[in-house]
């Protein structure tokens, strides 16, 4: 009886293992995507920063 309960809790942490491997590889996507979006976002920001600079530019001109 005793190797069948051993068995059931090796069973539990084999599930409960993959579980959190499965959670890990989504928060790893998540993080992934969230990476692009800032990068993007940066971008963005740079451009409108070289924008408003060549206005600020021309306005002085």
């Amino acid at each position: 009886m005793e190797n069948y309960t051993e068995s059931n809790q090796i069973d539990i942490l084999v599930s409960k293992i993959k579980k959190n491997l499965s959670e890990s590889k989504s928060l790893e996507n998540e993080l992934h995507l969230l990476d692009q979006e800032y990068m993007h976002l940066h971008d963005k920001i740079a451009a409108l920063r070289a924008l408003t600079y060549q206005s600020r530019k021309l306005k002085k001109s």
